[in-house]
């Protein structure tokens, strides 16, 4: 319930609800392609949303699903980037996994790519998204 309140409120007021040094990221669509070695298949992934903290160049991101579930059936994980900035792009280089964010701050949209090796194989997960708030 108190998760439902916090995005609501989000939604309603997002300069109330975030602080000035973050950030909120929407995922808009996300395509997953999953390998075992013997198959490849393409499949859409679930959407993410992303409220992350800036200090300096470093961004940590509480990263939830908006479909209840992520890696080992938990609802939301930590995930930290190191960041740079060239011009209306910002790029952040994961430092919890291995995954990259680029970030076109001039027109509010992003596009992240992440690698997973899990036991059902290698899941590569490609999103796009909008940013709420940077």
């Amino acid at each position: 319930m108190k998760t439902i309140l916090f995005f609501l409120s989000i939604i309603i007021c997002p300069d109330v609800a975030l602080a000035n040094d973050e950030i909120w990221l929407q995922d808009t669509k996300c395509i997953l392609v999953k390998s075992d070695g013997f198959k490849i298949e393409s499949i859409i992934g679930g959407l993410v949303s992303y409220i992350c903290s800036k200090k300096g160049m470093l961004i940590t991101c509480s990263t939830t699903s908006n479909s209840g579930s992520m890696h080992d059936g938990k609802p939301s994980t930590i995930t930290t980037y190191d960041e740079g900035i060239a011009g209306d792009f910002a790029l952040w280089m994961a430092t919890s996994h291995d995954g990259i964010v680029i970030l076109d701050l001039k027109n509010k949209r992003y596009s992240v790519n992440s690698r997973h090796l899990l036991k059902e194989g290698l899941i590569i997960k490609n999103c796009i998204g909008e940013i709420k708030k940077y």
